[in-house]
């Protein structure tokens, strides 16, 4: 801790024995009353006070130009220096910050300039001054390319266009599905529209819960429960004899096949 030295002013600290400037060694006193301490600044300090301005009234000098307290005529010690602690370029000598707070580079006590950067170039905030941080994130928590942490924009979607729950920006999502579980052509899962119908017109009643034929074990799209499709040629086939016939087909190409003895008949 400082304290002001009575005599001239200048900072001293509780440790010293004698001020730096003045050499006035009647420090750090405390008096219990009032009239105590005015005795003391009276008896003491103001004769001690009077005797040294007139030290540096009479300009004494010794032979390499400094006077009795170490100044020279222009005010300055040895180290260059004023009675304050200051330098010719205006910076305190125990802190080395000029009276604005900054020191020869430009930095407060706390590293900071004037813009408020610090060295590394980054304010109080973390941020530099194109307003990212360290990570490379602004104060929205978005990087250059208008990503955040999560590896989402603004508006919610990954560089693939795709958000947190898996849909691209049209809404649908890795399988051409959107949230309401339809196509873009407005079919389901298993192939069916809102009424019902596959895209080849077959009803939805003559299918299974798990989306298979109920007589040819094929789903809308033309598969079994194994995965396997049925060729397509083949089916044509059949279905214009039956047509031919005058039968009525109860399954449509790539649905399976209908009946083994219509197969064999063909």
């Amino acid at each position: 801790m400082t304290e002001k030295c009575p005599v001239c002013k200048n900072n001293v600290k509780t440790t010293d024995k004698a001020c730096s400037v003045c050499d006035f060694a009647d420090l750090h006193r405390e008096f219990i009353t009032k009239e105590d301490g005015e005795l003391w600044i009276k008896n003491v300090v103001e004769p001690y006070k009077k005797k040294y301005e007139e030290s540096l009234s009479k300009g004494q000098y010794n032979a390499e130009g400094y006077d009795r307290m170490g100044y020279d005529r222009n005010g300055y010690d040895k180290e260059g220096y004023d009675r304050s602690g200051y330098n010719k370029e205006g910076f305190y000598k125990l802190t080395g910050l000029n009276r604005e707070g900054y020191d020869k580079d430009g930095y407060d006590k706390n590293g900071f300039n004037k813009e408020g950067y610090n060295r590394s170039g980054y304010d109080k905030d973390g941020f530099d001054r194109n307003g990212y941080n360290r990570n490379g994130y602004n104060r929205s928590g978005y990087d250059k390319n208008g990503f955040n942490s999560s590896g989402y924009d603004k508006k919610g979607y990954n560089k693939d266009g795709v958000n947190s729950k898996g849909y691209n920006k049209q809404g649908y999502d890795e399988f051409g599905y959107n949230t309401k579980g339809k196509d873009r052509n407005g079919y389901d899962i298993f192939g069916f529209n809102k009424n019902g119908m596959s895209a080849l017109g077959v009803s939805r009643r003559e299918f299974d819960k798990y989306g298979f034929h109920k007589l040819t074990g094929f789903d809308a799209f033309g598969f079994n429960r194994d995965g396997f499709d049925i060729d397509i040629i083949l089916l044509a086939i059949i279905r214009m004899v039956l047509i031919k016939e005058g039968m009525i087909i109860v399954a449509l190409p790539k649905t399976g096949l209908i009946k083994k003895d219509l197969i064999e008949k063909v």
